[in-house]
Formats: C-alpha cells, sequence, structure tokens
C-alpha cells in the first residue's frame, strides 16, 4: 500500500531523529509505469515537503549541516536510480537510445555518480569528528548537499520523460530553463569560506548559461526534443571539451596531486611528538583520513569517467544527429 507524502517526510524525520535505517521497500512508492503526470507531481510534492521543512529548520542546519546531510543521503536513498540518466539525455539523440535498446545500460552508468555520493556521505561519516563541522568543514558540507538536493529535483521530471520514451511533454519554455538549472546545481557540487561558497555558485552560473541561452524544442514528423539549437556543431563541441577540462580532467588531476601530497605527510611519523603513545594515536588517525581521501578520489574517478566516456563516444559518432532531424 503507497504512503503519503506526508507520511513519507515523518517517517524520514523519525529515522533521522532515532538514527535508525529507513525502511526502504514500505517507502519506494514511485514507479516507472504509472503516467508522466502522477510521476512527477509525487516527486515535486514530495520534494517541496522536504524543502519546506529545512527551510523550517535553517539555522539548526547551518550549525549542523550533518542534519542536511543525512537528510539528502535517505532521500537520495528513496530516488529511483534514474536521477541521472539525464547526462546521457541532455547530449544523446532520445530516438537513437530506444531504438538500440540501451536505456538500462546508460541508465547503471549514470546512477553511479548518485550511488557514489551516497556512499561518499556513509564513508566519510566515521573519520568525521563532531567538533570539526565548524567554520569552513560547516559551508562546504552545507553547499555539497545543497547542491545534491538541488540537482535531484531538476532532474526528475526531465528523467522521468526518458523512461516513458514520449518526447518532450512539458512547455517549450521549461527545456532551457530546466537544463541551466540541472547544470548549474552539478558545477556547483564539484567546483570554501562564505566567499568561495558564492564565488562557486556563480562560476556554476556562468558554466551552465549556454544550456540557458541555447537549448529549445527539436520537432520532426512523430515527436519533438529538448535539444542544442542556434548554435553551431563547432562551437558546441569546443564547449562540451572546455566543460570536460574545467568539471573533470582538471579537477581531477589537482586531486590526485594534492591528496598524494597530503597523503604522504600525513602518513608519515611526526618526531614532534615525544610521546609513544600519542604518537600512536595520532599516527591512526592521520591514516584513517588517507584512507578517506583515497576512497574519495575512487569514488570520484569511477564515478564521473563512464559518463565522459559516453560522452566523448556520442559526440565523436553522433553529434549530428540532430542536425538530420531538422
Amino acid at each position: 500500500m503507497s504512503l503519503t507524502v506526508n507520511e513519507i517526510v515523518a517517517h524520514l524525520v523519525e529515522a533521522h531523529r532515532t538514527q535508525k535505517d529507513v525502511n526502504l521497500n514500505r517507502l519506494k512508492c514511485l514507479v516507472c509505469d504509472v503516467s508522466f503526470t502522477i510521476i512527477c507531481f509525487s516527486s515535486f510534492t514530495f520534494l517541496c515537503h522536504i524543502l519546506f521543512l529545512l527551510f523550517l529548520n535553517i539555522l539548526v542546519i547551518y550549525r549542523y549541516p550533518s542534519v542536511l546531510v543525512d537528510l539528502v543521503a535517505r532521500i537520495l536513498a528513496l530516488v529511483p536510480p534514474w536521477t541521472r540518466v539525464y547526462r546521457v539525455q541532455r547530449d544523446i539523440p532520445m530516438p537513437l537510445v530506444s531504438s538500440f535498446k540501451i536505456k538500462e545500460i546508460f541508465t547503471m552508468i549514470c546512477m553511479l555518480p548518485i550511488c557514489c555520493r551516497k556512499l561518499g556521505y556513509e564513508l566519510d561519516g566515521p573519520y568525521m569528528n563532531r567538533k570539526l563541522l565548524v567554520s569552513s568543514v560547516n559551508q562546504f558540507l552545507l553547499n555539497l548537499a545543497l547542491a545534491d538536493l538541488s540537482n535531484l529535483i531538476f532532474c526528475s521530471p526531465d528523467v522521468a520523460m526518458v523512461l516513458l520514451d514520449r518526447g518532450w511533454v512539458l512547455p517549450d519554455v521549461a527545456c532551457p530553463i530546466i537544463r541551466f538549472l540541472q547544470e548549474y546545481s552539478l558545477y556547483a557540487s564539484v567546483l570554501l569560506q562564505k566567499i568561495m561558497v558564492g564565488g562557486v555558485w556563480a562560476i556554476a552560473a556562468v558554466f551552465a548559461f549556454p544550456y540557458l541561452r541555447y537549448m529549445g524544442i527539436v520537432r520532426n514528423k512523430s515527436n519533438q526534443y529538448c535539444y542544442w539549437i542556434k548554435i553551431t556543431n563547432t562551437s558546441k563541441i569546443l564547449f562540451k571539451y572546455a566543460e570536460f577540462l574545467v568539471l573533470y580532467a582538471v579537477p581531477l588531476a589537482l586531486l590526485a596531486v594534492l591528496y598524494t601530497v597530503m597523503s604522504r605527510v600525513l602518513w608519515g611519523k611526526s618526531s614532534i611528538i615525544a610521546d609513544e603513545t600519542q604518537q600512536t594515536a595520532i599516527l591512526r588517525l592521520r591514516r584513517s583520513v588517507v584512507k578517506m581521501l583515497i576512497i574519495s578520489m575512487l569514488l570520484y574517478f569511477l564515478c564521473y569517467t563512464p559518463i565522459q566516456g559516453v560522452w566523448i563516444f556520442i559526440w565523436f559518432e553522433n553529434e549530428s544527429y540532430y542536425d538530420k532531424l531538422k
């Protein structure tokens, strides 16, 4: 028996308060074979309730961002894995995906980031002391959780249409707006003091702006799709490569270098501490941090590399597909 949105929210809050696991089998009420309207309305209403709940507790969340991180992780566990398919839907012609019957493969590839992010929340938790959740760490966690929550909200309607395979059924004006908000929230989560957080969101807006400016409806005889318009193939490819470098390759290289340096420093013993017992305890804590850094690095690589690989393959093989539809 399906639960109401209010009951789901109450169950989530109670699970967080008592620090118990959520009964996912009982709460999975969003099914993909119902009508598009029901899916979108249920998802949107559910997420609005969550946002309202977070707004009422904003002061508590700012002081203790682990509350928001925990709630976001619980929300992500309830949402079907297709919330990241939009990364493929945005750059891959959907008739092509449908004709080869490989939606399931794309779904598995694109669900990796959201699953890995939730896994990251779980793995990082044991290494983080409550006393450390202040200042820049506080703001970093808050920024990350808000970006993930926004990404989840703005991707759900778009991806529901992919699985239902009905083309673009929302108003035309929603196409560039939804794509802009998707990229805006995604970039903010990977690109932190208060000024730095504000700067991250500003930079994210700049990189996401082409989606607002050049996304529109492409129509053929049988359907319509939200895709790139009024932009040359050369400009489009240059932008995608710039996006690849700035938001994947460069961050990955920086993380690899910086984490390697940090790990070498943290893994070694310190000659400053004379007490052997204290040095052993500190060394154990440092090595736990090194393990956390390595896990975070591997998750970043494993989650986002398949998506980038799919994008490169599609753009080399099918970059002019939609030009044929026009």
